[in-house]
């Protein structure tokens, strides 16, 4: 891996951390005050003003280029999350770093913060979280995980991949997935946002799905075709 020791090593050329950290801390300023997590209308015109753009399963985000992750957004409750990859697990690590410390800046002191492992840290999962900072009406974490030195998953080859994430939520709203009628609601009379969104819930009732499948839209119809897997997954697993 590359960046590791005083984290002053060379990072890859193809990603812009600069813009990645940029991107993160835009998103909490719309978040803090610009109304970002007001709906899944505020959500679908920020990130699409941003260069952000619909992945195949609904709440999924394609980032912008050069941006080395994607995002997910859900309605219950209004979230975005950042989710960022990359085998340079030191400039990651900086990145989560410099995005507490501008985040202090910006939302005063967290809650909590750290301690977070560095790069050659033996993972804790009690050690994950880099700061968190919890109001009322907003909650932001960020959270730094190093690379499993020897996962069970990796390809022979494939070098390990720590992650960042980057998490936005609105505490305040008590919306359910488990709310059948708002399901039902929201795929017959919600904006094209809301029902593409409705379309990644773990939890919908079949006459929801079917409406769902036959929604107006390609894109709502194609992405709860592309969650049943996922949904017939999560539901095995509740049994």
């Amino acid at each position: 891996m590359t960046g590791h020791g005083d984290g002053s090593g060379d990072i890859a050329d193809s990603v812009d951390w600069n813009q990645t950290l940029e991107v993160c801390l835009d998103l909490a300023r719309a978040a803090n005050t610009g109304g970002l997590l007001t709906d899944a209308t505020s959500i679908d015109a920020a990130l699409t003003e941003r260069g952000w753009s619909w992945g195949r399963r609904g709440g999924q985000w394609r980032g912008p280029c050069g941006l080395p992750g994607s995002g997910i957004t859900e309605l219950t409750p209004p979230s975005v999350e950042i989710i960022l990859s990359h085998p340079d697990d030191a400039a990651l690590f900086r990145v989560a770093e410099q995005i507490a410390d501008r985040l202090e800046e910006l939302l005063g002191a967290p809650e909590s913060r750290g301690p977070v492992p560095g790069p050659h840290e033996q993972v804790d999962t009690d050690q994950q979280i880099a700061a968190v900072w919890q109001r009322p009406d907003l909650s932001v974490v960020v959270s730094f995980l190093p690379p499993d030195p020897s996962p069970s998953d990796t390809e022979p080859g494939e070098i390990p991949q720590g992650f960042l994430s980057f998490r936005l939520t609105r505490p305040d709203v008590t919306d359910s997935e488990e709310d059948a009628a708002r399901a039902c609601h929201l795929a017959q009379q919600g904006t094209v946002a809301e029902r593409w969104h409705l379309t990644g819930q773990a939890v919908l009732p079949d006459d929801v799905i079917t409406l769902l499948e036959n929604d107006d839209d390609p894109r709502v119809a194609a992405a709860v075709r592309f969650g049943a897997e996922r949904r017939e997954a999560l539901a095995s697993r509740a049994r």
